[in-house]
């Protein structure tokens, strides 16, 4: 009967997601697939001084999550280091669509074929 209570009393059901943070979030993986099809062909990119910015956002993230486990809100910490990272993915990839239509990739048309003789 303990063990029963004990198991109830520890398994707690995380929220489920909201649909517009679901669609944000697809969104998002969709514009780092295309981002990623830019870097390959030659795309410009991100300023040194934006990555360090979200360097060190991400770092004082860490640092909460680190602070929230040592003084015994690792639950709490969790969820909100959770949706916390999901804004910083979403703001990534804003910055990365202002960097790619500032820099559109200036592709070649190739020239005509010769007409036939």
């Amino acid at each position: 009967m303990k063990l029963a209570a004990l198991l109830l009393q520890s398994t707690t059901a995380a929220a489920p997601p909201t649909t517009g943070m679901s669609f944000l979030l697809v969104l998002c993986l969709i514009l780092a697939i295309v981002d990623l099809f830019y870097w390959k062909k030659g795309g410009a990119r991100t300023p040194k001084k934006t990555v360090r910015k979200f360097q060190y956002v991400l770092l004082g993230f860490v640092v909460f999550s680190v602070v929230g486990v040592m003084t015994g809100f690792g639950a709490a910490a969790g969820d909100v280091l959770g949706i916390s990272l999901d804004f910083v993915f979403i703001a990534w990839e804003c910055t990365r669509y202002k960097v790619r239509r500032d820099n559109p990739i200036a592709y070649r048309i190739p020239p005509p074929p010769p007409p036939l003789a």
